[in-house]
């Protein structure tokens, strides 16, 4: 099973075992299902490492977009195991991979008291969609500035820090009880379009490879054990 890792992109190579699905098969006069199974089994250890993989990226990482983020982690069609190739390979979709990066690290940022915060977007407003300097209400276009009545913007929004709790930019959409928007607030006429996080260092890297091998010890010989069952079910009887 062939893999890559996430930041430096060097391909990773973990070799499995098929002895112990080759005498499971042979003890039941099957061994011409190998390959099925083997593929099977490839196939289902690389969907957990993937899993594996992506539960490490939310706990290591600050991800804004969190689906889009994880949905760049992928097996592409054509890099799944068959019964001719008996490998897989979970890569970073290239064309995902430098907004991976940017949405990770962050280039914008709101600058409140001297300290840097890191705007974490509404899901219910912005959704998964990167937002692009062409959308009015990307943090660049909003033009935050200090007044009299505290940071405000383009487009009726504002800051509201409340002490205990990490800073918000508001906006205001309707009067209150109107709540026309989506993600607007009934009773204020108001919603939430980011909360600010303070920034953070992120790991240059997540290492992939002792998560694949730390999967592939848990999972895998299990993982053999049910394809081997499978196989034998789906497979046509010898004729004799």
């Amino acid at each position: 099973m062939a893999f890559f890792d996430l930041f430096r992109s060097n391909k990773l190579q973990v070799e499995v075992d098929n002895s112990y699905a080759l005498s499971l098969l042979t003890e039941l006069g099957k061994e011409e299902q190998l390959p099925f199974a083997m593929s099977l089994a490839i196939n289902k250890t690389m969907t957990i490492i993937r899993d594996a993989f992506r539960d490490d990226m939310q706990a290591k990482l600050n991800l804004r977009r969190i689906a889009f983020n994880l949905n760049a982690v992928r097996v592409k069609p054509g890099d799944f195991a068959s019964k001719k190739q008996l490998y897989s390979i979970l890569s970073i979709d290239a064309t995902l991979a430098p907004h991976l990066a940017r949405l990770v690290t962050g280039k914008d940022h709101v600058a409140i008291n001297g300290k840097k915060y890191l705007p974490m977007p509404n899901f219910k407003i912005f959704g998964n969609n990167i937002i692009t300097d062409r959308n009015p209400l990307a943090i660049k276009n909003l033009h935050l500035h200090q007044t009299p009545r505290g940071l405000q913007g383009d487009n009726r929004t504002f800051l509201v820090q409340k002490q205990g709790k990490a800073p918000v930019i508001l906006q205001r959409t309707a009067k209150a009880g109107k709540g026309r928007k989506k993600g607007t607030d009934k009773d204020t006429g108001n919603r939430v379009l980011y909360v600010l996080i303070q920034k953070s260092r992120t790991p240059k890297k997540i290492d992939l490879l002792p998560i694949a091998k730390r999967v592939v010890g848990e999972v895998f010989n299990e993982q053999i054990r049910q394809a081997v069952e499978r196989a034998v079910k789906t497979s046509r009887s010898k004729v004799k």
